[in-house]
């Protein structure tokens, strides 16, 4: 991904990513990363912090979680949020997280940054795709 510039719809600016998910999460369907990539390198447009890619059903069979959810890397150190590349640009890091269909919503009526603040105040195991989406987002 971070050899192709992709342009920002907020701010018009050419980026670079790379996109990541977690490495433990063993159940993540194979290809959905290269996926997003795909679409993104078509659409020549850049996932930002508080995209949601989907909902497109269940990620996998009795999961809730049906979208991903363009966040910063925090569980890692503050370094990782972007990486130097050979050529002497920077990619920023962005973190797939997977949330369920009510959370999608939850993102497109509140905001991201709404959202974000129900994380933090729930705290829910992130990198379980059998997690319960959060309270405020349920039926």
């Amino acid at each position: 991904m971070s050899r192709h510039d992709l342009v920002s719809r907020t701010s018009g600016r050419q980026l670079r990513l790379e996109l990541i998910t977690d490495g433990r999460l063993g159940e993540f369907p194979p290809g959905l990363l290269g996926q997003v990539a795909e679409e993104l390198l078509a659409s020549h447009e850049a996932l930002l912090r508080g995209d949601v890619v989907g909902p497109r059903g269940p990620l996998v069979p009795g999961s809730e979680m049906q979208a991903l959810y363009a966040a910063i890397p925090v569980y890692q150190d503050d370094d990782f949020a972007a990486v130097d590349l050979a050529d002497g640009t920077r990619a920023a890091i962005v973190w797939l997280v997977p949330i369920s269909a009510g959370e999608a919503a939850y993102v497109a009526s509140h905001g991201w940054k709404a959202f974000e603040d129900e994380l933090v105040r729930h705290d829910p195991d992130l990198l379980d795709l059998g997690r319960a989406e959060l309270p405020v987002c349920s039926g």
